[in-house]
């Protein structure tokens, strides 16, 4: 998952390259991570898209597109259910930090 963060990973595939059933699988992860595996890698995708957006010059569309977004808006929806904020929010109040010389931090919904 970390290694794709674009692709959107079929249970049944990681499942299969793990050499378990769907089933076994899930649980074996929920039990082992305390959340799903989809919970999972939208945090992973949130995590990379707040540190691609520290980054100066960020483009939201690009950086959409490589989170495997289709559009910017649905990953601007999506952003702002995991953070509680919308990401032009984000990157102006980590610009105004960096600025200010003082530090961003959001927690995800997650």
């Amino acid at each position: 998952m970390q290694a794709d963060i674009a692709r959107e990973h079929s249970l049944n595939e990681i499942a299969r390259h793990a050499g378990m059933s769907r089933a076994r699988f899930f649980s074996m992860f929920r039990d082992h991570m305390d959340l799903t595996p989809g919970t999972y890698w939208n945090t992973l995708r949130i995590e990379h898209a707040i540190s691609i957006m520290r980054q100066q010059g960020t483009n939201l569309t690009r950086l959409a597109g490589d989170l495997g977004f289709d559009a910017q808006g649905n990953f601007s929806r999506f952003f702002r259910q995991q953070t509680g904020v919308a990401p032009k929010q984000y990157r102006r109040a980590m610009r105004q930090a960096i600025s200010s010389k003082k530090r961003v931090t959001i927690e995800t919904h997650a």
